[in-house]
C-alpha cells in the first residue's frame, strides 16, 4: 500500500499543471511580424532577432530559453556552451562542450542539431538531435566533452569522448540543443541558407573553414544568437571584428587548447605570424587568423577580381584531327561549368590551342573534349575530380601559356615515330606510334644486290662497297651487314646479327654503289665513304649482306664457321681477305651467297680480283674491265700450247707487217718488237722440250701453202720445223 502512496505523488504533480513543464508567457503578445512564441517552436533561429516594445522572445518563449517551467525557477537550461570548434585538414574535425555552471549536467539532456550546406527551410533544423549523447553522462563543472571525428589525428582522438562523421565542412550550422523542446543554448553558423565556403568570424573571411575557433574566456554561457540582432541590439557570437567577437580564430589544425578551457590570453598578442603575409605582425605571440595576401589591385587583404589571359594547348597527334573543345568545370573545388569553347587548330599541326580570361588566384578545374571525354586512367598526377579528368590550373597576376599536353597524358606527346604497328606483321615495330602503311605479311625477294669491292689494307683503311644490280632504286633499310668475329662462336650462326643497319631511306640507285668505310680510314676512302662503322674486318672477320627480318644472306666474303687463321684463300692467293683489296669481277652476277663458289680456287674460276693492299682505284663505281696480264709464252693462238704452229704464225704475221697484235704472247724477249728473233726463241724451246714437251710428239706434218700463207697440219705436237726461206730475185 506505500508504494500505491508513494505513486500517488505523481498524480498530484499532475493536478499542479505539471511541474517542469514549460510554458509559454506572451499571453497573446507577438514580435515585430505578428508571431508570437508558438511560431517560434518551428523556428527556433528567430529568437531574439525580432523582438518589440511588447515582445520579448529570450523571456516568454520556451524555445527561446524564457517561459514558464512551472517550477517557479527562471533557469531552464543548464550552463552549457561551445568552447573550441576545429574544422582542420582531412578528417580533423571537432566540436568542444564546456559545463560552464557550478554543478555536474547530465548530457543526455541536450543534443547537436545540424544543416547541411546550409538549411533546406530556412529557421528549421535539417538534423534535429543529430547527434545525442547515452546518459548516465555527468559532465561535471569546469570540464569539457569532446566530439570529433573518427578518423581524427591521434593528438585529437587523445581527447576526444565520442565520434560523429558528419562534423562541419565550414558551411554545416551545428547548434547545442535540448531534447525535446528544441532550446537552443548555443551555435555555430546560422540557420538559413548556405553561406558558401563557410561564415565570417572576428572579421576573418570563411573562419568557420580551415580554422580553429576557441571561445574568449570571458565569455560565460552559450549564446544562440551567431549573428547581430540590428532590431535589439543584441550582439552575436561571431562579431564584426576581433575585439566584439566571442571567439578568436586561429590558424588550421591549431589544436594546442583542446581538452580544457577557459585558457588566458591575457599575455597573448594576436595578430599575424606569418611572415609572407602583407599584414605581418612581428609582435604577434598568437596567430589569430587574420593573416592576408596583396590582392590583384595591390590591396592588402583587398577582394579585387583580376583576370588575366590563360592559353590551354593539347596534342591530338596520336588521337588524330577531331573537333576539340574545352571548358572549366569547377573553381575552388565546388562545379561551376563554363560553357564548351571549339579549340583552333588553323595550322593543321594536331595542337589545338584556347585562351580564356580567368581570375586570378581562383583553382580552376578544366576539361578537354573531342565527341568523349578524357579517361582519367593516365593523369593520376595532374588530374582529379570525379571521374579523373579535371585537370587544374591556377592563374597567376601575368597570362599565362600552359605547356602542351598530350590527349589522356600529364606530359608532352611522344616524337612521331612511324613504322608498321600490326603486332601480327613481319615487321611489326613496338616503338612505332603512327602506323605508316608498311606492314607486310611475307618476306619480299631481296634485292639483286651484292659485294663488288673488299679492302682490309693498313691501319684503319678498310671499307665493303655495295652494289645495287638492278635497275630501280632500292632502300638499304631492309637490309644488313651480319657478322662474326675471329671466326663464328657457333658454326653457321651469326655473332652478330645485323650488325650494322641502313637508316629508312637509305637509297642506292640502280647501278650505283653504298660504301662503308672505318671512320678513320685515308682521306681518299672517305671521300666515297656513306656510312662508317668501326668493327670492319681484320681479315678473319667474315661479313654478309643480309635481309633484316628473314636473314636471308645475299652475299658474303669469308666462311660462318672456325676463325681461319690469318685470313681465307681467294683465287689460289693464299689468306687474300688480309692485307689486300678484292674487286668483284665484271661477270660475277650470281651465287653471291656462296663464298666458296666466288672465292675460287683460281684467279679463272673466283668471281674476284686480288689486288696490293691498299689499291683503292676501283673504290665508288662498278662494273671494272680488267687487262690480263701479258704470258710471253709464244702462244700466239692463245690455245694453250707452244709449238710449231705458233712459229707459223708469227711468221706470217712478220713478213706481212702485222705482228704487233702479238706483242703480249709472242714478244720473247719482251723489247717490244715481235721479229725474227723472237722466232728464234720461240723455236728453240721448243726444240728443247719447252712449253709442249709435255704433248703426244709427231714427225711428220703437211705443210700448206696458199698464196703468201703457209701453214702446217698434224695430229700431234710438231717440236720444229726447219725452214729455208729465200728471196726472190
Amino acid at each position: 500500500g506505500s508504494s500505491a502512496d508513494d505513486g500517488g505523488a505523481d498524480d498530484a504533480g499532475a493536478d499542479d499543471g505539471g511541474a517542469g513543464e514549460c510554458t509559454d508567457t506572451d499571453n497573446g503578445a507577438t514580435d515585430s511580424y505578428g508571431d508570437d512564441c508558438a511560431a517560434y517552436n518551428n523556428y527556433p533561429s528567430w529568437c531574439g532577432g525580432y523582438d518589440d516594445d511588447d515582445f520579448d522572445s529570450m523571456s516568454m518563449c520556451c524555445i527561446c530559453g524564457g517561459g514558464d517551467d512551472g517550477s517557479g525557477s527562471d533557469d531552464t537550461t543548464d550552463n552549457l556552451f561551445f568552447s573550441e570548434y576545429a574544422e582542420g585538414s582531412s578528417n580533423n574535425k571537432y566540436l568542444e562542450i564546456y559545463n560552464g555552471g557550478d554543478e555536474a549536467v547530465e548530457l543526455s539532456e541536450y543534443s547537436l542539431s545540424s544543416c547541411s550546406n546550409g538549411c533546406d527551410a530556412v529557421g528549421a533544423w535539417d538534423y534535429a538531435d543529430n547527434v545525442t549523447f547515452e546518459g548516465p553522462l555527468q559532465l561535471n563543472p569546469g570540464d569539457v566533452y569532446v566530439v570529433c571525428h573518427g578518423s581524427s589525428s591521434d593528438e585529437i582522438m587523445a581527447e576526444c569522448d565520442q565520434t560523429f562523421t558528419y562534423l562541419s565542412n565550414g558551411d554545416d550550422v551545428f547548434a547545442l540543443t535540448q531534447v525535446g523542446t528544441g532550446l537552443v543554448l548555443d551555435v555555430v553558423g546560422v540557420v538559413g541558407e548556405d553561406p558558401g565556403s563557410g561564415w565570417d568570424v572576428a572579421g576573418v573571411s570563411n573562419a568557420t573553414k580551415d580554422h580553429t575557433l576557441v571561445r574568449k574566456a570571458s565569455v560565460e554561457s552559450g549564446n544562440p544568437l551567431w549573428l547581430d540582432n540590428p532590431d535589439t541590439g543584441e550582439q552575436g557570437s561571431a562579431g564584426d571584428d576581433a575585439d566584439d567577437s566571442e571567439w578568436l580564430v586561429f590558424d588550421q589544425n591549431t589544436w594546442s587548447y583542446l581538452g580544457f578551457h577557459p585558457h588566458d590570453f591575457s599575455a597573448d598578442v594576436p595578430g599575424c605570424t606569418d611572415v609572407d603575409a602583407c599584414n605581418y605582425d612581428a609582435d604577434a605571440t598568437v596567430d589569430d587568423g587574420s593573416c592576408a595576401t596583396v590582392d590583384c589591385a595591390g590591396e592588402c587583404g583587398g577582394a579585387a577580381v583580376c583576370e588575366v589571359a590563360v592559353t590551354f594547348s593539347v596534342d591530338m597527334s596520336t588521337e588524330g584531327a577531331a573537333d576539340v573543345k574545352m571548358r572549366t568545370s569547377t573553381q575552388n573545388g565546388d562545379y561551376m561549368p563554363s560553357d564548351w569553347f571549339y579549340m583552333d587548330d588553323t595550322d593543321g599541326d594536331l595542337v589545338y590551342t584556347y585562351t580564356m580570361m580567368l581570375e586570378t588566384g581562383v583553382v580552376y578545374g578544366y576539361n578537354f573534349n573531342d565527341g568523349g571525354y578524357e579517361s582519367g586512367s593516365g593523369l593520376g598526377d595532374c588530374a582529379g575530380g570525379s571521374y579523373g579528368n579535371d585537370r587544374y590550373v591556377t592563374p597567376g597576376e601575368a597570362d599565362m601559356t600552359l605547356s602542351t599536353v598530350c590527349w589522356e597524358s600529364c606530359d608532352a606527346c611522344p616524337d612521331i615515330v612511324e613504322g608498321c604497328m600490326d603486332p601480327g606483321a613481319l615487321n611489326f615495330d613496338e616503338a612505332a606510334n603512327a602506323d605508316d602503311g608498311s606492314c607486310f605479311y611475307e618476306w619480299p625477294a631481296p634485292a639483286d644486290m651484292w659485294f663488288s669491292e673488299y679492302a682490309e689494307g693498313s691501319s684503319n683503311n678498310k671499307y665493303l662497297e655495295i652494289y645495287n644490280g638492278t635497275e630501280e632504286d632500292v632502300d638499304l633499310s631492309g637490309y644488313s651487314l651480319s657478322s662474326c668475329s675471329n671466326g663464328c662462336n657457333d658454326n653457321g650462326v651469326w655473332d652478330y646479327p645485323d650488325n650494322v643497319q641502313f637508316d629508312a631511306g637509305t637509297m642506292v640507285a640502280g647501278g650505283d654503289v653504298y660504301v662503308v668505310c672505318h671512320q678513320s680510314a685515308d682521306e681518299f676512302i672517305l671521300a666515297e665513304c656513306d656510312q662508317t662503322f668501326t668493327y670492319l674486318s681484320n681479315g678473319d672477320d667474315v661479313f654478309a649482306l643480309t635481309q633484316i627480318g628473314s636473314g636471308i644472306v645475299l652475299d658474303q666474303i669469308g666462311d660462318t664457321g672456325d676463325d681461319p687463321g690469318q685470313g681465307w684463300d681467294v683465287a689460289g692467293v693464299s689468306n687474300a681477305t688480309k692485307d689486300h683489296t678484292l674487286v668483284r669481277k665484271a661477270g660475277a652476277s650470281t651465287n653471291h651467297g656462296s663464298w666458296e663458289f666466288s672465292a675460287g680456287e683460281n684467279a679463272d674460276d673466283s668471281e674476284w680480283v686480288v689486288l696490293d693492299q691498299n689499291t683503292w682505284d676501283y673504290l665508288g663505281s662498278h662494273p671494272h674491265e680488267f687487262t690480263p696480264p701479258c704470258s710471253y709464252n709464244g702462244d700466239a693462238n692463245d690455245d694453250g700450247y707452244s709449238n710449231v704452229t705458233d712459229v707459223v704464225i708469227m711468221v706470217n704475221l712478220i713478213l706481212a707487217g702485222d705482228a704487233s697484235s702479238l706483242a703480249c704472247t709472242s714478244d720473247m724477249n719482251q723489247d717490244g718488237a715481235v721479229d725474227v728473233v723472237d722466232v728464234v726463241s720461240l723455236v728453240n724451246i721448243i726444240l728443247n722440250g719447252g712449253v709442249a714437251s709435255s704433248h703426244n710428239v709427231v714427225n711428220t706434218a703437211d705443210v700448206m701453202i696458199d698464196e703468201s700463207n703457209l701453214s702446217i697440219r698434224s695430229e700431234g705436237c710438231v717440236q720444229g720445223v726447219q725452214l729455208e726461206l729465200a728471196h726472190d730475185s
